[in-house]
């Protein structure tokens, strides 16, 4: 099965088309020739919603960038402190 697949094919193979999401991560709809939707696995949708979490954290994303520019250095801690 291809990675898109048009609406009367999804309507025709519902469950082909979500097993396929489900090992891909996402299956493209079209209708007319457009993209207009697509069916997402659980685990890609969690993933995308994680790094929505993420990327709406400001005080995280400062510490990222920090962390990237070289600006501070990750802390070491003991086995028995994680």
């Amino acid at each position: 099965m291809k990675s898109t697949v048009t609406l009367s094919e999804l309507l025709e193979q519902a469950p082909k088309v979500i097993r396929r999401a489900e090992k891909d991560g996402s299956v493209a709809v079209s209708r007319r020739g457009r993209t207009v939707a697509f069916v997402v696995s659980r685990e890609r949708m969690e993933a995308i919603l994680e790094t929505v979490e993420i990327l709406a954290d400001t005080k995280l994303m400062k510490s990222i960038r920090d962390y990237e520019s070289g600006a501070v250095k990750p802390n070491r801690f003991q086995p028995d402190e994680v």
